[in-house]
């Protein structure tokens, strides 16, 4: 129970760096494996079924497929349920926000960063007005 209460803030990434199962396959495959074998398919095949001597237990295509699914959903629902608020919204100075091109710039953009369609949002800070921005917050 207490699990399902934070499945969707952790998921698993160690299995994020592979595409493919093969290449999950492939990371499980020592030099040793291919000086005998002489072949990847038949390496990846003696892993696949854990006749060879593996150190760590190999997961099968079905469980390699279903850890990635879950840990897809897991980070796609990441956020969803957190409350996101506009910084804009929350300024007590409307006049100020009226005024400046910078903070409308701001504000235009501020919906499309919490959604994801961006990626960066302006750093900048003005110097002299540093304090001006700072006190529109509070």
């Amino acid at each position: 129970m207490i699990a399902d209460d934070f499945e969707s803030e952790f998921y698993d990434t160690s299995l994020d760096k592979f595409e493919t199962y093969e290449q999950y396959l492939d990371e499980h495959i020592t030099a040793e494996d291919m000086f005998y074998l002489e072949d990847r398919e038949l390496a990846r095949q003696l892993r696949e079924q854990n006749n060879h001597n593996a150190k760590t237990e190999i997961l099968t295509r079905e469980q390699f497929e279903a850890k990635k699914q879950a840990a897809k959903e897991a980070k796609n629902n990441q956020n969803k349920d957190k409350t996101k608020s506009l910084a804009h919204t929350e300024i007590k100075n409307k006049a100020a926000l009226e005024k400046c091109d910078f903070l409308k710039a701001l504000a235009a953009r501020e919906q499309d960063v919490l959604n994801g369609l961006k990626q960066k949002i302006l750093n900048r800070i003005l110097k002299g007005k540093k304090n001006f921005y700072q006190g529109l917050l509070t």
